[in-house]
C-alpha cells in the first residue's frame, strides 16, 4: 500500500475519488471478463479431449479395417490402394469473438464425389478406411484449431488476470488510501484554521 503525496485540497480529492469508480468498473469488468474466458476455455478444453478421442477411434478403426481388407485383396488392388491419392477435405474456418479475442471455428466441412481405387464390390472395408481416415483428418484439423483457440484464450486469462491482481492488490488499495489521507489532512487543516479564526477573534474583541 502506498499513500500518493499530493496536495491535500478537495479538487484534488474529487479526482482520486473519481480515479477510484473508474478502477472499480475496471476491476468489475475484467473480473467478469476473466470469468467468461475461463467458462470458454474449459468448454474448448472438453471439445479437445472429445476430438482427440474421437481421431483415435476413426485412426484405430480404419486401422483394423485396412487389416481386413488387405488379406483379401490381390497385389494389384493392394497397389491400386496404396497409390490412390485422396481428395484433401477443404474446411472453412471463420472466427468469433469472445470477449474481444479472435476464436477460430471450424463452421463447414465441404466434400466432393472422388474417383475410388478399383476394387471388387465385396470388399467393403476399404470404403470404410477411406470414411474413418478422412474423418481423421478432419478431426486433426479441428484438434489443431481449438488447441490454438486454448492458447489464445489461456494468454488472454493471464494478461487480464494480471490487470485484475494489480487493480485489486495496488490500484485500488493505493487510491482509498490516498483519498484517506487526503480527508484527514483537509479535516485538520479545517481544524487549525477554525482555532486560527476563533483565536484572531479573541485577540480583536480584546484590544477593542
Amino acid at each position: 500500500m502506498a499513500i500518493h503525496k499530493v496536495p491535500p485540497t478537495k479538487t484534488i480529492l474529487l479526482d482520486y475519488q473519481k480515479q477510484l469508480s473508474l478502477a472499480e468498473e475496471g476491476y468489475n469488468l475484467l473480473d467478469r471478463k476473466r470469468e467468461v474466458l475461463l467458462n470458454e476455455l474449459m468448454r474448448y478444453i472438453h471439445r479437445l479431449k472429445e476430438v482427440q478421442k474421437n481421431a483415435y477411434a476413426d485412426f484405430v478403426i480404419s486401422l483394423e479395417n485396412f487389416k481386413s481388407a488387405y488379406f483379401k485383396m490381390s497385389q494389384e488392388q493392394i497397389r491400386d490402394v496404396l497409390d490412390f491419392e485422396p481428395q484433401k477435405p477443404k474446411i472453412t474456418t471463420t472466427y468469433r469473438s469472445v470477449m474481444g479475442i479472435a476464436v477460430p471455428e471450424i463452421v463447414q466441412s465441404e466434400t466432393y464425389p472422388q474417383k475410388k481405387p478399383s476394387l471388387d464390390d465385396s470388399i467393403a472395408d476399404i470404403e470404410e478406411v477411406h470414411q474413418k481416415m478422412r474423418q481423421s483428418v478432419l478431426n486433426l484439423i479441428e484438434y489443431a484449431n481449438i488447441y490454438n483457440a486454448i492458447m489464445k484464450l489461456a494468454a488472454e486469462i493471464n494478461k487480464t488476470r494480471k490487470r485484475v491482481n494489480a487493480l485489486e492488490n495496488i490500484f485500488i488499495p493505493d487510491y482509498n488510501d490516498t483519498i484517506n489521507w487526503v480527508k484527514d489532512a483537509i479535516e485538520e487543516n479545517e481544524r487549525e484554521e477554525f482555532f486560527r479564526q476563533k483565536t484572531v477573534k479573541k485577540r480583536v474583541r480584546r484590544n477593542a
